[in-house]
């Protein structure tokens, strides 16, 4: 038996530069052979045969629970003032 890796992405090769990243490490991993390859995603646009695709419903969560990089960064900033 394989090793298997796990892959995890709302829209898999579907848009976006880390989607499409996620998808060509992926699909050139799966297709040495050495590995069972399994997607987890909303959506995806791929045909290789070599990665198991497992759809997976994705609810959302609201923007005011989400921390953005602005948000943390302000709070590091504050904290350091003198």
């Amino acid at each position: 038996m394989r090793p298997r890796i796990a892959v995890i992405s709302q829209q898999y090769g579907a848009l976006g530069g880390g989607e499409i990243f996620a998808r060509e490490v992926t699909e050139r991993i799966a297709r040495r052979g050495r590995f069972e390859m399994h997607v987890f995603s909303r959506k995806w646009e791929s045909d290789c045969r070599e990665v198991t695709f497992h759809r997976v419903p994705m609810w959302g969560v609201p923007r005011q629970l989400i921390p953005t990089a602005d948000r943390k960064s302000t709070r590091l900033n504050s904290s350091h003032r003198t």
